[in-house]
């Protein structure tokens, strides 16, 4: 007969990195963390000394493809040294707001009493009008793309006060040869013109993926993506429709590959 084991119920001990540690009697107001003086052996990310190592790239299992260099336009812009750059570093928002493509939407949220809090009722999204004015109200967003070069200035200098007419024309440029969607939105518009069509939608379509590149990435578009159609015919339901003229926004939905691109955020 086999003489019963003991068995070994002890937990073992495991060292968790201090950023994961309860300190119950830890009564201090104020903690430090140090500054971000550590980098990542794997992304070279910037992190906190006692940051978990896998934390942003999983200790190197993620390897993402670096950004593409800037425009050169942009880059100086950006760059803190060019006779604008200053200026333009203090007012990016407001040329950030100027070539957006679609608007912000969201229901306000108001709850009694004072509130000093700006508070959001839901989600937000985004919306998107046709791709002319009603003739009442100047263009705005998408819409300013489908002007002349003069008057798209003309139109995002008058938004916010102190924008300066060489650093729109620059961006404007930049946005003109390198912003696939909004050089093959145009695109197809011009085409669509040139046959005399007084009606017709442009529907940019979610499910067409050149082939070979992974699936999420951001692909140049080409005519099986943004393509023109006569009215009434039917589009998916995360295709983005935009039409000649309408008085109403269209929300766009979030999952669409287009929402990213056209909503520039800083």
């Amino acid at each position: 007969m086999l003489a019963p084991q003991e068995i070994d119920l002890a937990v073992p001990e495991v060292t968790l990195p201090k950023g994961l540690r309860y300190e119950p009697d830890n009564f201090k107001q104020e903690f430090s963390i140090g500054s971000l003086r550590a980098n990542c052996l794997h992304c070279a990310a910037y992190k906190f000394p006692e940051e978990t190592p896998a934390m942003c790239c999983s200790n190197g299992k993620i390897d993402l493809q670096p950004l593409p260099e800037l425009p050169s336009q942009l880059n100086e812009l950006f760059g803190g040294e060019a006779l604008n750059s200053k200026h333009f570093l203090e007012n990016v928002r407001k040329y950030n707001v100027v070539f957006q493509l679609t608007s912000l939407g969201f229901k306000e949220g108001n709850p009694r009493g004072w509130n000093p809090q700006f508070r959001v009722q839901g989600q937000f999204y985004h919306l998107i009008g046709s791709l002319h004015t009603d003739g009442q109200n100047p263009s705005s967003f998408l819409q300013i793309y489908f002007l002349n070069e003069n008057d798209q200035v003309a139109r995002r200098k008058s938004i916010f006060d102190g924008l300066l007419h060489p650093v729109l024309l620059d961006i404007q440029e930049s946005l003109k040869e390198h912003h696939k969607y909004a050089k093959e939105i145009r695109c197809a518009y011009e085409f669509a013109a040139s046959q005399d069509l007084q009606d017709f939608s442009i529907i940019i379509k979610d499910s067409a993926r050149p082939a070979g590149t992974h699936p999420g990435r951001y692909n140049k578009p080409d005519f099986k993506e943004v393509a023109v159609l006569m009215p009434n015919e039917p589009a998916g339901h995360r295709d983005i429709v935009l039409l000649l003229r309408d008085d109403g926004l269209r929300r766009k939905s979030e999952l669409h590959k287009l929402t990213t691109h056209c909503s520039i955020h800083s």
